[in-house]
């Protein structure tokens, strides 16, 4: 049973996007998901393994996912590839609830901030970037100082950079000033 969440579980169909190596995405309908609390689905109509893949991706019903290794490293490697805004946002929290789960770690999610942030466009997707941005820095790095004060100062000129050229409207800019 999962360490998190409520204990009520209901059997659901959902889709599934799974991923190749050129970040192309591929929906997969009617995914059937147990009613348990963990359910290990398999997905039988691969014929090549996928290289990441996202459960309830285009968000028809509701999950928790944790992802699995692969495609975690897919993902932290890729995120600012994936062309669907909806499945993008999407990602960016469930690397946030995965966080919490401590399935990723702090330094992977800022790592992934500081390869990521900069062409994001999805305005939704940034309070939630920036919220588990200050709890890593104020929770995850308190008793490291040192690893703190480089996140904080790369991830200033980071925003400093989204600022001058990249960010679409003007309430994305709000935020981050």
């Amino acid at each position: 049973m999962p360490r998190n969440g409520d204990k009520i579980y209901h059997e659901q169909k959902l889709e599934v996007v799974v991923y190749d190596q050129d970040v192309n995405q591929r929906t997969v309908e009617n995914v059937h998901i147990q009613g348990e609390a963990l359910t290990r689905e398999k997905v039988s109509v691969f014929k090549n393994k996928p290289c990441a893949i996202l459960v309830n991706g285009n968000l028809k019903g509701y999950c928790r996912t944790v992802l699995d290794q692969e495609s975690l490293h897919y993902f932290l490697q890729n995120l600012s590839k994936v062309k669907d805004d909806l499945n993008r946002s999407y990602i960016w929290r469930t690397l946030w609830d995965n966080l919490k789960i401590k399935v990723l770690t702090g330094e992977q999610f800022l790592q992934c901030v500081l390869d990521h942030f900069l062409p994001e466009t999805e305005e939704y997707t940034m309070p939630v970037i920036i919220q588990t941005i200050q709890v890593i820095l104020k929770y995850h790095l308190s008793d490291r100082p040192d690893l703190k004060t480089f996140y904080q100062n790369s991830l200033l000129a980071l925003f400093k950079a989204k600022l001058a050229t990249h960010c679409p409207t003007k309430s994305m800019e709000v935020l981050l000033l």
